[in-house]
């Protein structure tokens, strides 16, 4: 299967009778990409305890039907997710209610997540403590078509970290959803779009008490029928003594994260924001994106990110007249229409 703690998943897919052991040692399980290796973990709990220390990686692969993917439990650790496909075909829901539970640092890029669903409600996808010595990274990846859990992330006490170029779509969560509890200082919110989500206090960001986010250039729509879902605080919930930091190039569907996105360069009360956006597709690159559409006030609506060179494609930025919100850059020019383009 490979040498030096290496496993390499072959073509084809790998049915798990039992639960697969714990790791207890530095760890990379590696495939031929996701579509190609697939493990099935056919309902079973996915992998246990990691030992303190340990690196563990898994790259290039499909998983699915597991009751969660990893739980590290309280031993502090470094994971690594590169182009993973992760999902369900619904035969399995999570039994811990979360499907990543670990503490350290954690980074997860070019990964898809997606039909997963949580019949006990208060479960968060990614449940991630970094017990105040590890960073929390995630880029170029998409979250999508999630329901019943408590909200996408748990992120608690991390001493740095970057969420960048991620896509979080048709997510129902039954309290908050996206980022839920932002329990860390040193976390930066850049280039994502957040669409079409629903919960019962706020579907888009949560900071917790007395922690600090920094937002920038996000697109965060309205559920697409003109309102923002069923749930009474809007986009942005900021709880006591907690604040956002903006770096400008906002663009929000409502008005309730107006207070703290006050650059010349943020739009906020902004309606009907799904209609400019394609539907999730394969639009190129590792993870399923959506589109903007022309015309949309996302286009070049965004400000320079130092070190940012692409978006969630692997497509360069910025495009058209500057940087876009959102994960995704389209080629178009704000003001301008194709047809002005092709004649210009």
């Amino acid at each position: 299967y490979g040498t030096d703690d290496t496993i390499v998943l072959p073509n084809g897919t790998i049915t798990f009778t039992t639960a697969p052991n714990g790791i207890d040692v530095d760890l990379t399980i590696t495939g031929a990409g996701p579509g190609q290796s697939i493990l099935d973990l056919d309902g079973n709990n996915g992998f246990g305890t990691g030992a303190t220390g340990h690196t563990v990686s898994f790259e290039n692969f499909s998983v699915f039907n597991g009751t969660f993917l990893v739980d590290f439990g309280s031993n502090d650790l470094s994971f690594n997710i590169d182009n993973l496909e992760v999902y369900s075909d619904g035969s399995a829901t999570l039994s811990n209610g979360r499907l990543i539970r670990q503490r350290g640092s954690l980074s997860i890029n070019s990964t898809y997540i997606h039909d997963i669903l949580d019949l006990d409600g208060d479960g968060y996808v990614i449940d991630f403590n970094a017990d105040d010595i590890g960073s929390f990274n995630m880029t170029n990846s998409t979250i999508a078509t999630i329901d019943g859990f408590s909200s996408v992330f748990f992120v608690n006490d991390a001493v740095s970290g970057q969420i960048v170029n991620n896509t979080f779509t048709d997510i129902v969560g039954d309290q908050f959803a996206v980022v839920f509890n932002v329990a860390s200082d040193n976390l930066s919110f850049v280039n994502n779009t957040i669409a079409d989500m629903s919960a019962t206090v706020t579907a888009g960001i949560y900071v917790g008490p007395n922690y600090e986010l920094t937002m920038m250039n996000n697109l965060i729509t309205d559920k697409g029928d003109g309102s923002l879902g069923p749930y009474t605080s809007g986009v942005c919930f900021v709880d006591s003594g907690a604040t956002i930091v903006s770096g400008g190039g906002n663009v929000i569907g409502d008005d309730t994260c107006a207070g703290w996105l006050t650059e010349e360069s943020d739009q906020n009360n902004v309606g009907d924001l799904s209609s400019t956006l394609g539907s999730l597709a394969d639009n190129g690159g590792p993870v399923l994106t959506m589109a903007l559409l022309e015309g949309s006030p996302a286009v070049d609506a965004g400000v320079s990110v130092m070190g940012l060179t692409e978006d969630a494609r692997g497509e360069s930025r910025p495009q058209g007249g500057g940087y876009d919100a959102g994960a995704y850059e389209s080629a178009f020019t704000a003001g301008v229409d194709d047809d002005d383009e092709a004649g210009s």
